[in-house]
C-alpha cells in the first residue's frame, strides 16, 4: 500500500510517465486492491507497454476469480509471451489440469532455461499427477 501511495504522488508530478502508472497499478495489484488495479490500469492507453497492461488485467481476473474474464484478457495478451504461457499454466492448475499445465511450464523453461520458481512449480506439477520420482529430481 505505501508503494501505490507513491506511486500516486509521483504521477501527480509526472502524470505523462505511462511507466509510473503502469507501476501504480501492479503496487495496487500487489496490495490485494484488484477493483483499484483494475481502474487504474483501464486508464493507460499505451501501445509499448500494452503486453504488461494486458498481462495485468489477466492476472486482476484471475485473482478475483472472474475467470472467463480471465481467458478472455488472456486471449488478447501475446500468445508466446512467456508471462502469458505461465498464467495459461496456472490457470490450468487451478483447474486441476495438471498435464496441460506441466507442459506450458516445461515450453516456459526451454525458453527462458532453468529457473527456481519454474521448477517449482515442475515439481508440484509432478506431485500433483503422483510422479514423485519426477517432483524430486526438478
Amino acid at each position: 500500500a505505501q508503494a501505490a501511495t507513491a506511486y500516486e504522488k509521483l504521477i501527480s508530478v509526472c502524470p505523462d510517465v505511462d511507466e509510473y502508472r503502469i507501476y501504480h497499478a501492479q503496487s495496487l495489484f500487489k496490495a490485494g486492491a484488484y477493483p483499484e488495479a483494475s481502474r487504474v490500469a483501464a486508464k493507460i492507453d499505451s501501445q509499448q507497454y500494452s503486453q504488461r497492461l494486458c498481462m495485468l488485467q489477466a492476472m486482476i481476473k484471475f485473482e478475483q476469480e472472474e475467470i472467463s474474464a480471465f481467458k478472455t484478457i488472456l486471449g488478447r495478451c501475446l500468445e508466446d509471451d512467456p508471462e502469458t504461457i505461465i498464467a495459461s499454466a496456472a490457470y490450468f492448475f487451478k483447474e486441476g489440469e495438471f498435464n496441460q499445465a506441466l507442459n506450458k511450464y516445461f515450453d516456459v523453461q526451454n525458453t527462458l532455461g532453468h529457473q527456481v520458481d519454474l521448477a517449482y512449480n515442475i515439481g508440484l506439477c509432478h506431485y500433483k499427477l503422483k510422479q514423485y520420482d519426477a517432483a524430486t529430481k526438478v
